[in-house]
């Protein structure tokens, strides 16, 4: 049974040069690129990307469905869900 939409912010955005000038030129529902990461910090850690760039990563608290996920080859996908209240960019994660 698949999961609704999950909307997060994109964690680290900040400390990826051009990730911010990227973000604000993504239209609302771009495509984004979930990808798993062998991170010494986080071994659950999902990157997201714009095609090749790196924008930052799913957030820790909402990082473990989406990696057990992706590990099991289930294409989750996510698409640029614009700005919250707080200018941090966000996300929506949909299950199939």
């Amino acid at each position: 049974m698949a999961q609704p939409p999950l909307t997060v912010p994109i964690a680290g955005y900040r400390h990826y040069r051009g990730a911010r000038e990227r973000l604000l030129d993504l239209a609302l529902g771009t495509p984004l690129r979930l990808v798993r990461e062998n991170h010494p910090k986080d071994s659950l850690a999902v990157q997201v990307r714009a095609e090749d760039q790196m924008l930052g990563y799913v957030p820790k608290a909402n990082n473990v469905d989406v990696a057990w996920a992706l590990d099991g080859g289930v294409a989750v996908k996510a698409v640029f869900a614009g700005f919250t209240t707080d200018s941090v960019p966000a996300m929506q994660i949909v299950w199939p």
